[in-house]
């Protein structure tokens, strides 16, 4: 990490505010997210537990521990730019002969959403709920000379409601016209689709797809899917390793989830 320029990062860091504490350096944030990504670790409260008991994490951000809204904050806002940080990070696996393209294995995981099952709906169920707000928006209007302050705040927050329920039709019904079949949009998590956990339990989730050379694990490519479809999945996971490195495995590894027969050939 310490070979990789961030300067893109640091320009945006504001080192003579007065205000809040001494930021912490750029390339730390990255170390933890990096070994997490290496260890599997999706969670940034989990990655906040690794820099207070984990000694691995404390050696990476010299004993610090790390709040997970920080972790969350500086991924969010640099995500860009991390994740050609991490296309170099891989490069340079490749120089240190840490790579050795001999066996990739793939393999998938299905991230919960921070958004309720319920909140998901078809095109009829958004056009329903539309009709509720533009109901509800009529009513308030209708007696705003009657209600002060509380009234129009409620206004303003039903209209802000009206406006992601167009923006939510308007997604859905692009996925419609390209998918050709029903679909289902959640209106607190745009990109998030129902899928099943591994306790079997559906909820809004996202499916991560990993690439990992197995002679050090190092992962050569990840990739968030729009569906829970390891079989699509497989191809763009493969050659989005070959793009990064440069080369391709000898073997590709996956489980049954992945077959299909347009994967044999």
């Amino acid at each position: 990490m310490d070979l990789l320029d961030t300067r893109e990062i640091k320009s945006q860091y504001d080192l003579k505010a007065e205000q809040g504490r001494e930021p912490l350096h750029s390339k730390t944030l990255l170390k933890v997210g990096l070994y997490a990504l290496h260890n599997c670790w999706f969670s940034l409260r989990k990655m906040k537990a690794g820099t207070q008991i984990h000694l691995g994490y404390k050696w990476l951000t010299g004993d610090r521990v790390i709040d997970h809204s920080t972790l969350g904050y500086f991924y969010r806002r640099f995500r860009e730019q991390i994740v050609k940080l991490f296309a170099r990070v891989v490069k340079l696996c490749v120089e240190q002969g840490l790579v050795d393209f001999e066996i990739l294995a793939i393999d998938s995981v299905n991230l919960r959403a921070n958004a309720s099952y319920k909140q998901s709906k078809d095109l009829e169920g958004v056009e329903k709920e539309e009709q509720k707000v533009q109901q509800r928006l009529w009513e308030l209007l209708s007696r705003a000379d009657q209600e002060e302050g509380s009234g129009s705040q409620k206004a303003e927050g039903l209209a802000r409601r009206k406006e992601k329920l167009e923006e939510a039709k308007g997604i859905l019904e692009a996925r419609i016209r390209q998918e050709g079949k029903e679909q289902k949009i959640n209106l607190t998590d745009f990109d998030a689709h129902i899928m099943e956990q591994a306790n079997g339990e559906r909820n809004p989730a996202y499916s991560v797809t990993t690439s990992t050379d197995t002679a050090h694990d190092i992962v050569t490519h990840f990739q968030v899917n729009g569906q829970d479809n390891d079989a699509e999945a497989l191809r763009r996971a493969v050659e989005g390793s070959r793009e990064t490195t440069r080369a391709s495995h000898k073997v590709v590894e996956a489980d049954a989830g992945f077959a299909s027969r347009d994967n044999r050939r």
